[in-house]
């Protein structure tokens, strides 16, 4: 601690000796709630690189530890499922994914993830499906949203994400069918 009053000294600041463990302990308290994120974080990650060895019902069990370990932290669904992605494990990526996606936090990662497993067969989910519609869309490629979209209500006849990007392109296409009746 007289570190702490010897570093504040040569920055000019006269403090009593009371106040460098003070500052040390506050600092420690306001950083807290982040260090232990990132250690349940690490955690489950270790676990899922030491489940590389084990028999696959001992794999599914420490996916799902994992997955309880960083809760609804959404950096730490990240995590699992970039790792579950690396050791070929598309369901544990998919089940991450599908929580990442219901904290609603995270939106980039969500939806890098949801390509990468795009490419790997396709939306697990409809809110996988809602944001890789929203990403054509996004990128002007209004008829592949549609095609996806009608795929995926097919599967998904009753989910309200899917049904609201219906209503959304099926507005969108009236307007620009009647402006171009106008042209």
């Amino acid at each position: 601690m007289q570190a702490i009053n010897s570093i504040l000294e040569a920055m000019g600041l006269r403090l009593p000796m009371w106040a460098g463990p003070v500052i040390a302990l506050t600092l420690v308290v306001l950083f807290l709630p982040a260090i232990l994120r990132n250690f349940k974080i690490s955690r489950a990650r270790k676990i899922l690189q030491r489940s590389r060895v084990y028999q696959p019902q001992e794999k599914i069990a420490a996916g799902q530890q994992a997955l309880e370990v960083v809760g609804d932290i959404p950096m730490g669904l990240v995590g699992v499922a970039d790792e579950a992605l690396r050791q070929g494990r598309p369901l544990l990526a998919r089940e991450a994914v599908r929580r990442l996606i219901a904290t609603g936090k995270v939106r980039d990662h969500a939806k890098r993830l949801v390509r990468v497993l795009e490419e790997d067969g396709g939306p697990g989910s409809a809110e996988e499906l809602v944001l890789i519609v929203e990403r054509f869309v996004g990128e002007g490629m209004t008829k592949e949203a549609q095609r996806r979209l009608q795929q995926g209500l097919r599967r998904w006849p009753s989910d309200p994400g899917l049904v609201a990007w219906q209503r959304r392109l099926d507005d969108n296409e009236s307007v620009v069918s009647e402006e171009s009746l106008d042209d």
